[in-house]
C-alpha cells in the first residue's frame, strides 16, 4: 500500500482508485473515478491513459496523461482530490 496526500491509497484498477479512509478504528473504502485536474463541470470528459510508473518518488506512484489537454498527473492530484480537498478546508474553517 502506498501513501498519497495523507490518504491510504491501493494500486490503480483501470481509471478508479480505492480510496481507504480511517476515522477512529473505522475504516471505510471507495471507489473513486480518476478524473483530469483541467476538466471543469459542464465539459466533455478528458480521455485519460496510464502513463507510466515514477520511480524517483516513493511508492513509484502511476502517472496519468490526459490525452484531450496533455497534462499529466498522479491520481491523488486528480480533479476528485483537489475537491475533496477544498471542502475539508472549509468545512474545518
Amino acid at each position: 500500500m502506498s501513501r498519497s496526500c495523507e490518504i491510504d491509497t491501493l494500486p490503480v484498477d483501470g481509471l478508479c482508485i480505492p480510496l481507504n479512509i480511517s476515522i477512529g478504528t473505522k475504516i471505510i473504502t471507495d471507489y473513486v473515478k480518476i478524473c483530469c485536474p483541467n476538466e471543469k463541470d459542464g465539459e466533455e470528459v478528458h480521455i485519460l491513459t496510464k502513463n507510466s510508473q515514477d520511480t524517483s518518488v516513493k511508492g513509484s506512484p502511476q502517472q496519468f496523461v490526459c490525452t484531450t489537454c496533455g497534462r499529466c498527473f498522479y491520481p491523488h492530484t486528480s480533479r476528485f482530490f483537489k475537491e475533496l480537498k477544498t471542502d475539508i478546508k472549509t468545512i474545518i474553517s
